[in-house]
């Protein structure tokens, strides 16, 4: 009796129709995996990937803060597979800490507490703008030392090009009913205004630096302009250089954390954020020798100029920042 084994049927992809002879289809790359299956198996697969992630990630961060240089170098050499890709790190980086930053209550905030407006109390704007209106004063400006007819007459004179004159004044009336409202919040409780003021700001921060980085790279590529790297070699470093900055902020929040809760740890905590500062600046310093292979003296001459110009733009672009900030907050 010959009992002969059924032959397979062959699969194709449910994508584009072409045979399959593997797990993957060779025409348009789709997995070849059923959609329709128990939903145990689903999270398994799902805790699986988180395991295996998590794996690369803390492979990446370990190597990210420990040996500088080194992940842009494995990047741009096409080592990749085993490490986080560098944007990526960056964003979950970034808003890993600001989650952190908006999870733990800023200091001197009192909900429901003395001085505060009882909660859901709403405070409209219309009086403001009566008073900008007739250019009267009240005692809350009057403390301030605020003309609320020079202030219209001071925003309203500044040009805003290639908008209607109709939207231009609707955006100028915003912009004078903002200023004078933060003025008379920051006169009623200054250190509450500007806590609440830099903790929003920090939700934008994150596209600010993305803005600033490329010019970071651009000063890289001019000064190794020898090294005939591509400007996306320059800007994964620089990807990577922030990404550990963003770490450092991470362990400089968690020893604030310890000192706050602890008085006994503060000489601790100090010797702490000393060597995570010096070693920042020893970081940034050798992740330039280590990934251009320069000498010392002239990785040296690189870090101090470079930084010294881009800590300038980023000092003058996150004042444009914080102003532009200040008139719509």
């Amino acid at each position: 009796m010959n009992d002969a084994i059924p032959a397979a049927e062959p699969r194709s992809c449910g994508n584009c129709g072409a045979a399959l002879t593997g797990a993957f289809c060779p025409v348009c790359g789709q997995e070849d995996r059923e959609f329709r299956r128990p939903f145990w198996r689903i999270l398994g697969q799902f805790a699986q990937a988180l395991v295996d992630l998590d794996g690369r990630v803390y492979r990446s961060l370990f190597l990210l803060y420990t040996r500088p240089g080194f992940l842009s170098g494995e990047y741009v050499r096409g080592r990749r597979a085993h490490y986080t890709p560098p944007l990526r790190m960056f964003l979950v980086l970034s808003i890993g800490f600001f989650l952190l930053v908006s999870i733990f209550p800023r200091g001197g905030d009192n909900p429901g507490g003395p001085g505060q407006p009882p909660a859901g109390e709403q405070q409209s704007d219309q009086p403001l703008r009566d008073l900008l209106a007739d250019g009267e004063d009240t005692d809350g400006l009057a403390e301030l030392d605020l003309d609320p007819a020079e202030i219209r007459a001071s925003i309203e004179a500044v040009p805003i090009p290639f908008l209607p004159e109709a939207t231009a004044g609707r955006l100028k009336e915003l912009v004078i009913v903002q200023v004078v409202g933060n003025y008379g919040e920051i006169r009623e409780d200054p250190r509450e205004f500007f806590e609440e003021f830099f903790s929003d700001s920090l939700e934008y921060v994150t596209i600010f630096i993305l803005l600033m980085m490329p010019l970071l790279a651009l000063l890289q590529a001019v000064f190794y302009v020898f090294r005939r790297r591509y400007y996306v070699e320059h800007f994964m470093l620089t990807l990577h250089n922030h990404s550990f900055l963003i770490v450092c902020a991470f362990l400089l929040s968690a020893t604030g954390l310890v000192a706050d809760r602890s008085a006994a740890l503060e000489a601790v905590v100090n010797w702490l954020d000393l060597a995570i500062i010096l070693w920042a600046i020893a970081y940034l310093y050798l992740s330039l020798k280590n990934f251009y292979g320069g000498g010392w003296f002239y990785s040296g001459v690189v870090f101090f100029t470079a930084s010294l110009i881009y800590s300038a733009l980023t000092a003058a672009g996150l004042a444009i920042y914080l102003i532009v900030f200040f008139l719509l907050y």
